[in-house]
């Protein structure tokens, strides 16, 4: 049911968008039309462990889109395997890179997957809602050689949202626990709070 609420208010967003306003003329631009913001600084990323997780101290993303980032990672509170994890990051791009819309941003995440060495289907990606901001979902999984013949992949939900050159790019891994991972994913891509200058 939860799910439910924000494609409703995206259909809604959308039919308001087609129809105009008061009169019938061509809305007013908004600032989000035409020049993209630039931004000089991270969004910033301070979040609160989702239930039944727990702060990964240090724990860092190794696999960066960008070099200018900070990053949370949660764990299963309790959890021996580190394979299963909750990853939030936030980029801050070079000014000028096009973030406008969904085929820049796809680019951008196709790009960025190719250069981590992920095979997964190029078709494994969707436009994606995530706490009211339109994004990108992509779907990636690789193998771990640890002696595990059950269990020989790594699978990642991502999603990333753009606005201008700053990005939050949320990972939701597993290996042990999905229902865990799927519980607290939908959780945090919910509620996810960004900056009031997103």
């Amino acid at each position: 049911m939860r799910t439910v609420v924000p494609i409703i208010g995206a259909a809604a967003l959308l039919l308001a968008g087609c129809t105009g306003e008061g009169d019938g003329g061509d809305p007013e631009p908004t600032a989000s039309e035409g020049e993209a913001a630039v931004f000089d600084s991270l969004a910033p990323v301070e979040i609160a462990p989702p239930a039944g997780f727990v702060l990964a101290e240090g724990e860092e993303r190794t696999d960066l889109m960008a070099e200018n980032a900070v990053t949370q990672a949660f764990g299963i509170e309790g959890d021996q395997f580190t394979d299963d994890r909750l990853i939030v990051t936030s980029y801050l791009l070079e000014p000028g890179v096009d973030t406008a819309a969904y085929d820049a941003q796809l680019d951008l995440v196709l790009a960025y997957d190719e250069g981590r060495g992920f095979a997964a289907d190029q078709n494994t990606h969707y436009p994606a809602l995530m706490h009211r901001e339109e994004g990108v979902q992509r779907y990636t999984e690789f193998p771990i050689d640890d002696g595990d013949a059950e269990r020989p992949l790594v699978k990642q939900n991502n999603y990333y949202v753009f606005s201008g050159n700053r990005v939050i790019q949320v990972t939701c891994q597993w290996r042990y626990h999905f229902e865990d991972i799927r519980t607290a994913c939908t959780d945090l891509t919910q509620n996810i709070a960004y900056p009031e200058d997103w």
